[in-house]
C-alpha cells in the first residue's frame, strides 16, 4: 500500500500543474479578447480575504483565504461583506482582513472575463503555495 503513495502524490502534482496551465491559458485568451475589444483601464479587481475560523481539515496548518472579484475597490467590497450587503457568509462571519500582499501585483483587469480567468490563476497559485482557498460562489 505504501508503494502507491509516491504515485498518487505525483499524480496530484500533475493535476495541479494541469489546472494551473489551463487557468493561465484561459486568462491569456480573456486578455487577448479584451485587447481586440479595445478595452482600456482597470475595471475589476481580484481580492483576497483572510478567514479566521474556516479551517480545512485536510490542510490543518494552512492559512485559509477567500478569493473574489469586484468592480469596486477591494476595500469598499470588503466593507460591504462586513456590513452584510451582498456578502459571502464565510467572509461576513470570519473575514479578518484583506491580504493585499497576495494580490498587489495583479495586472490591470479590463473585463469580467479577464477577472474570472485571473481569479482562477490566483486560486491555483495560492493552492500550490499551501493555502486553503475558498472561492466566491
Amino acid at each position: 500500500m505504501t508503494e502507491l503513495r509516491p504515485g498518487l502524490s505525483s499524480l496530484h502534482g500533475d493535476l495541479s500543474t494541469q489546472r494551473s496551465l489551463i487557468a493561465w491559458r484561459n486568462y491569456e485568451a480573456a486578455r487577448a479578447q479584451a485587447g481586440r475589444l479595445g478595452c482600456r483601464g482597470r475595471a475589476y479587481w481580484v481580492y483576497v480575504v483572510e478567514l479566521g475560523e474556516h479551517i480545512n481539515l485536510d490542510l490543518p496548518d494552512a492559512a485559509t483565504v477567500w478569493i473574489g472579484h469586484t468592480h469596486l475597490s477591494p476595500e469598499a467590497r470588503f466593507a460591504q461583506h462586513q456590513e452584510g450587503r451582498r456578502a459571502d457568509r464565510r467572509v461576513q462571519e470570519s473575514g479578518i482582513n484583506l491580504r493585499t500582499d497576495l494580490y498587489a501585483d495583479q495586472p490591470e483587469l479590463r473585463t469580467r472575463q479577464e477577472a474570472d480567468a485571473y481569479l482562477m490563476v490566483l486560486v491555483e497559485t495560492l493552492r500550490n503555495g499551501g493555502y486553503s482557498v475558498y472561492v466566491e460562489d
